[in-house]
């Protein structure tokens, strides 16, 4: 049970050097927590949560698993024009197109989520308006 603890501390020493250390890691914390603020003001459904948390949780799992091939890498970079410098270059853009990708596929979900929640509420302020005249 020891183990198990130590190697939870590990992970969660890693997760807030992570969000210490690398700026997109904190622009997407301050993005999801938006999100998830968003979410409680409109009410979204119980499905619509489970899907918001579910992506912003692989989203996060994909950059935190591109943080560590670039520090990986970084370890191994000589900054030579060899084939070990393409090889680690094209590491580290593959994994940054992986964060690129769940983040597209992320901000398409929340906009599909949103935006008719958004759209109920401002015709019901625009409602709302129109019959106070």
């Amino acid at each position: 049970m020891r183990n198990y603890f130590k190697s939870l501390g590990h992970a969660f020493e890693g997760l807030f050097h992570a969000f210490i250390t690398e700026r997109n890691l904190r622009l997407f914390g301050i993005l999801y927590l938006l999100s998830l603020m968003l979410g409680v003001t409109l009410r979204i459904a119980l499905w619509e949560w489970q899907i918001v948390i579910f992506t912003g949780g692989v989203f996060l799992a994909i950059e935190l698993i591109n943080t560590a091939l670039e520090h990986f890498t970084d370890a191994f970079d000589t900054h030579s024009k060899g084939i070990h410098f393409d090889a680690i270059k094209a590491t580290k853009d593959i994994a940054a197109s992986a964060s690129l990708v769940i983040g597209v596929a992320w901000g398409l979900i929340l906009c599909f989520i949103f935006v008719p929640h958004l759209w109920e509420w401002w015709i019901a302020q625009w409602a709302s308006d129109m019959s106070t005249m």
